[in-house]
């Protein structure tokens, strides 16, 4: 289980969204490296907009679903593709001075930091699916 995992799961119980009970028996029957997050989901406890939301909400991030996106807003410069991909995020709407950035894990808001400052762009971070990344 991975540091995005363990908060994700923390928020759902507090919330009421899954009880400890299905977690505790989920956990038991998952490989070390299975997402358990993704396990409930598959199971059925919730969905992916339900956790996708309430992390937004926790980390104070707007939501973007990227499939709504027309592929013209993409950046597409092969440093953005690749590298950024890689890393967890996708860029979009991106002007001279700034640039919207989609990120698939909130704990890796640093990387959005650094991002900023090699780039030389102000980036305004928005929570996204990574399912739904081009």
């Amino acid at each position: 289980m991975n540091c995005w995992d363990e908060i994700s799961l923390q928020i759902l119980v507090e919330k009421g969204v899954v009880v400890p009970e299905i977690l505790d028996s989920l956990k038991s029957s998952l490989e070390p490296r299975e997402s358990v997050v993704e396990a409930l989901i598959v199971a059925g406890h919730t969905t992916e907009e339900v956790v996708l939301g309430l992390l937004a909400k926790e980390f104070s991030l707007p939501l973007i679903d990227l499939a709504e996106l027309e592929s013209r807003q993409i950046c597409r410069e092969p440093f953005d593709r690749k590298f950024l991909i890689d890393k967890g995020i996708i860029l979009f709407n991106r002007t001279s001075t700034e640039c919207k950035a989609a990120i698939f894990d909130p704990l890796k808001m640093d990387q959005l930091d650094d991002l900023s400052s090699s780039l030389s762009l102000d980036l305004q971070a928005f929570l996204s699916s990574k399912c739904k990344g081009r």
